[in-house]
């Protein structure tokens, strides 16, 4: 047998041990004399005090400035009510009618506030919101919207349009699934939106505001014609910047002057130009030159060597805002053997989470270098979900549900026998297609790493089916409710919202992102959306995750926090997370530092 994961591990982790013991000596070493730092005690702890916390200084902002980044994607298009790869794209340029407040100097625990919309009243039965419309929220000062103000009507118009084309209205919209929320949305006069609900649902403020892509970010009424304004191939918003042009070498973005936010204030930025840089030597090179200011890709075994050579670059952690982007469902025909919980339970009890998470987060390089890193195991939500949401899989309050996250081949062995797969599942794993458009290589590393888990576990047998992202993958297996056999992967498109998240993918009134529930996730997540009371709501969300322990209909495998390496030039790093848009509107440069300032 091929022991697929074995070698890949023993390449990744011996390189990556040898490091530790290198780079956390030598190179912990060579930081502190850099640094001016003592060599005596313990070197972990001197390593650790090299990392520099957030810090606020909006007080010492100046506005102004092009800020130089990395495009690592080679968008197809850029529709934010489209799926693909443009989200920073979305992030920066569209406002939308809520959004999640952002964490400062730490992440997000859930709290929302009003984007587009300045203010709103819920109705006494729960089926009404009545909310007014912002007067200062304006749209680029580029034709074909010239800084006009955002109206109700670009409002409504964008509804229409949602409901009709968006990848996920289905999730909202109530004549598209009869379980969705929305029945309709009007405007009552100038400034006032009015919002029908079929029934109390507490997701409504984030379904109307959450951060992927195919969700309602607002259009101006210039979309109406493709050729005023082909939002496809233009990105003009009322969020903090435009994309002024989009290249195969460079995306631009300009401040939009008429953002609402900050009180005329934001952004700081003048420009952002994102260079086009696919290659990992390529980027790499261009961060170390300091011709761009970050690079979010940069390895972990290249992290600390690059502070060594250059140690006015700043190194930060940073908050714990995703974990693996990959999230794996399985058929649910009558024929295929997933469809017995016992076989999904068996799948995963051949992952090995905390090598997958060393591995592929250099979280064990990182603790030898003396750095302080979180890692989490996935469950129903993500690890890196709003503060106080996740339950921790690894703690006595989880239950006994949660053996099933932990890596024992014979306990899988039991359950395929018990399930009549004596012998082991030969399977086949339809798996996306490397190519245009496809999502980026990291996904593809950590499916690759879980299969060879699965099959050098000897119980599965999985046979490859390349699917074309772009074409396939959607209509054949993602939004077709586990109507297929086999296992497939996809990039995690869940809603932040805990709630919201588990509704979508494990109730059976659910939208696109179902794959298979049972009565109990049926019942729980139905309480969790009519709950109000966010303390309430936490309760049954966290109950939610220890049922689906045992049911593992859409596992994810879990992640670690990362390090980052930028230059001092840029300020307010990592102060704000979490939020759903306004991305890079309160960073801003302090021209006396490097690299604009040399040595």
């Amino acid at each position: 047998m091929n022991n697929f994961w074995t070698e890949v591990s023993r390449a990744r982790l011996s390189r990556r041990r040898s490091l530790a013991l290198t780079a956390g000596a030598a190179v912990g070493s060579a930081l502190l004399a850099a640094c001016g730092g003592s060599n005596s005690g313990t070197s972990g702890q001197q390593v650790s005090s090299l990392v520099q916390p957030a810090s606020d200084d909006s007080k010492s902002a100046i506005k102004g400035g092009i800020y130089k980044g990395i495009s690592p994607l080679n968008l197809l298009q850029i529709d934010p009510h489209q799926p693909g790869g443009h989200i920073g794209v979305v992030r920066r340029v569209y406002s939308q009618l809520f959004r999640v407040k952002d964490g400062y100097l730490e992440q997000a625990n859930g709290d929302i506030e009003g984007d587009l919309f300045e203010s709103w009243e819920v109705s006494p039965d729960k089926l009404t919101l009545t909310a007014k419309l912002r007067p200062n929220a304006h749209w680029a000062q580029v034709a074909p919207t010239n800084g006009r103000s955002v109206t109700t009507q670009d409002i409504v118009f964008t509804w229409d349009r949602f409901r009709s084309t968006a990848s996920r209205r289905s999730e909202v919209v109530n004549a598209v699934n009869p379980y969705a929320p929305v029945t309709s949305l009007t405007a009552t006069d100038d400034r006032t939106i009015v919002i029908k609900l079929k029934e109390p649902n507490s997701t409504i403020f984030t379904s109307l505001g959450s951060n992927a892509v195919g969700t309602m970010f607002v259009l101006p009424q210039e979309a109406k014609d493709e050729k005023v304004l082909d939002v496809r191939r233009q990105a003009i918003g009322s969020g903090p910047f435009y994309l002024a042009s989009a290249i195969d070498t460079q995306n631009v973005y300009k401040r939009n002057d008429g953002f609402h936010a900050g009180d005329g204030k934001l952004p700081y930025l003048d420009e952002i130009q994102d260079v086009a840089l696919f290659e990992y030597a390529a980027a790499y090179a261009q961060f170390r030159a300091g011709a761009v200011y970050a690079y979010a890709q940069l390895k972990g075994e290249d992290l600390l060597p690059t502070k060594k050579d250059l140690p006015e670059l700043e190194l930060r952690r940073n908050v714990l805002s995703s974990t693996s982007g990959v999230r794996w469902f399985f058929g649910q025909l009558p024929d295929s053997p997933f469809k017995d919980p016992r076989v999904r339970q068996a799948f995963v009890m051949t992952w090995d989470r905390d090598e997958f998470v060393d591995a592929m987060y250099n979280a064990a390089t990182f603790r030898a270098q003396g750095l302080d890193v979180q890692t989490v195991w996935d469950t129903a939500i993500t690890g890196a979900s709003w503060a106080g949401w996740w339950l921790d899989p690894k703690s006595k309050d989880f239950g006994p549900n949660a053996k099933y996250f932990k890596k024992d081949l014979a306990e899988a062995k039991k359950l395929l026998d018990a399930a009549g797969f004596a012998k082991g599942v030969d399977f086949d794993l339809h798996q996306i297609q490397v190519g245009p458009g496809a999502p980026p290589q990291s996904f593809f590393d950590h499916s690759e790493v879980i299969t060879g888990m699965v099959r050098d576990s000897g119980l599965f047998r999985p046979k490859i089916d390349l699917v074309n992202y772009t074409t396939a993958w959607t209509p054949q297996y993602r939004n077709i409710r586990g109507q297929f056999n086999g296992v497939a992967w996809a990039p995690d498109t869940s809603p932040t919202d805990p709630t919201a998240a588990l509704y979508a993918g494990f109730n059976s009134k659910g939208g696109s992102l179902f794959q298979g529930s049972d009565a109990t996730l049926d019942e729980l997540t139905s309480q969790a959306v009519a709950e109000f009371d966010k303390q309430k709501r936490i309760k049954l969300v966290q109950q939610i995750q220890q049922h689906e322990a045992e049911t593992m209909f859409q596992p994810k495998i879990g992640g670690a926090s990362s390090f980052s390496l930028t230059w001092p030039v840029v300020r307010n790093q990592n102060v704000w997370q979490g939020g759903s848009n306004q991305e890079y509107s309160r960073i801003f440069l302090d021209p006396s530092k490097a690299p604009l300032k040399k040595a």
